[in-house]
């Protein structure tokens, strides 16, 4: 496993090859909403929505007054305090698919918008490995809102999984195969008849048929 963060010129061109599984981490592989409102709930005694926040900005689901106060949450759950960020569980059946997709001789690689602080790298890394095993050929850590497109477009043309609308559809305009997994926070996206350049999907059983 090799680890890129704080210089994008870390990572060379093209990255992996053809056909492998390129991953955003949180909601994706792993559960990440439970362990940030059970830290918001304990510093503002505001308890989220057990249903999940209705847009991709945490704001008004952790109940707070401002995108600053929201951000300061994020910040100091991403950097280990409670210390949930280091244990979140996996999101539901996404072990057995990866385990399977590494034992085919895929390459899978994960480009997660926690931090690039390598305090926050080691937690997502030992997370990581600790609920999949060392399957990944690389793990890429951003920082958060890091725009993903200069490093999508650095990856050799495969499969590319996210949870957040517009970087499914820069996966795609960076020629991946893209796929959205559903999530109430982008829920809202989804218009019946509207044509997109991803494909939706319900989760990684879902996601298993198109893949493997």
């Amino acid at each position: 496993m090799s680890i890129h963060y704080n210089n994008l010129n870390a990572v060379s061109r093209p990255l992996g090859a053809p056909d492998d599984v390129y991953v955003d981490c949180d909601g994706v592989v792993v559960d990440y909403l439970p362990g940030i409102a059970e830290f918001s709930h304990k510093l503002t005694g505001v308890r989220p929505d057990p249903k999940g926040p209705s847009d991709f900005q945490f704001t008004d689901w952790l109940g707070v007054t401002s995108d600053e106060e929201m951000m300061n949450i994020v910040r100091r759950f991403n950097e280990g305090e409670g210390g949930h960020f280091a244990r979140l569980p996996a999101m539901t059946g996404v072990v057995d698919v990866l385990r399977a997709i590494h034992a085919s001789g895929r390459g899978i690689h994960v480009l997660s918008s926690c931090s690039r602080h390598p305090k926050v790298v080691e937690m997502r890394c030992e997370n990581l490995v600790t609920l999949c095993g060392d399957i990944f050929s690389s793990i890429i850590c951003i920082d958060m809102h890091e725009d993903k497109s200069d490093y999508l477009s650095r990856f050799a043309p495969g499969i590319w999984v996210e949870d957040k609308f517009e970087n499914a559809i820069k996966g795609a305009q960076q020629g991946h195969r893209s796929f959205l997994i559903r999530s109430p926070h982008n829920r809202k996206f989804e218009k019946k008849d509207a044509r997109y350049p991803f494909t939706w999907v319900d989760g990684w059983q879902d996601l298993r048929e198109h893949i493997l």
